[in-house]
């Protein structure tokens, strides 16, 4: 792997004025196309990248790094999106992404829908990079997302808070379909400079607004996020955990002010 990283990381930084583009695109779509067809179009997109993740059929010989380019962009812009909806209160866009599945034809028996905790995968050329320069980070990764949002034209915290929904669909999936976690929540290495419940999530404290953002976890009532934070206590739910930075995922929900006011 001696050198590949530096491919990878080439690569990835070449891709970033087509991020902006992107991100662009995002946020004009959240704030002036808020129709059905939007957040169909934006699932049809992300299904046109899933295979780019994968090795196509036709290549015999690869390493386990040669797809991590796209692992991170497609993982990246699928954050942004969220984000972007987060941001402009697109709820029920954000809900439309989370809950259909993706179809992709990845070979002739298995299954053709992936879900959305799928779009991000582990990324072993960083791992490789870390122990060959000796930068010694907790994560390149986290590192990268983090600079890289310095010019996309949305805050990190709103990142951080488009992948802690991602964290906690995942985690109420996997609770409510007995199937495991698969959402890292990578950004979520950053979050202890945030402190407190997440924005969408302090606004919750208001019934009216918990019931714009329930659709969110495909959930009817506050309780129904029992189980879940009941698995995290039982450590039935892995909670991430950076060395010696961890998050607290009743705080950043603001769950005890859930739903208190009118």
């Amino acid at each position: 792997g001696g050198e590949f990283d530096n491919k990878v990381v080439k690569s990835i930084e070449e891709f970033l004025p087509f991020r902006n583009e992107a991100v662009e695109i995002f946020l004009a779509l959240a704030q002036y196309r808020k129709t059905a067809e939007t957040h169909q179009l934006v699932h049809r997109f992300f299904e046109l990248l899933i295979p780019y993740m994968y090795r196509p059929e036709h290549i015999s010989s690869w390493k386990e790094w040669d797809f991590d380019n796209f692992f991170y962009i497609v993982h990246e812009l699928f954050i942004y999106a969220i984000a972007s909806f987060l941001k402009y209160e697109c709820f029920d866009a954000v809900s439309y992404l989370l809950r259909h599945r993706y179809y992709f034809e990845k070979g002739a028996s298995e299954d053709r829908m992936i879900s959305f905790a799928d779009i991000r995968h582990y990324m072993r050329s960083f791992e490789l990079r870390n122990s060959r320069l000796q930068l010694r980070r907790i994560s390149l990764r986290a590192d990268l997302l983090e600079q890289r949002s310095r010019t996309s034209g949305l805050p990190f915290r709103l990142l951080m808070q488009a992948d802690f929904v991602l964290f906690m669909r995942d985690c109420i999936d996997s609770v409510r379909n007995n199937t495991s976690q698969s959402w890292w929540p990578e950004t979520l290495l950053y979050v202890e400079r945030h402190g407190g419940a997440f924005e969408i999530f302090a606004r919750a404290e208001s019934k009216e607004y918990f019931n714009r953002i329930k659709c969110l976890f495909d959930i009817s009532a506050k309780t129904d996020l029992e189980p879940v934070l009941k698995a995290f206590q039982e450590e039935k739910l892995r909670i991430p955990k950076w060395e010696w930075s961890s998050f607290n995922p009743a705080a950043l929900l603001g769950y005890e002010q859930l739903a208190t006011r009118p």
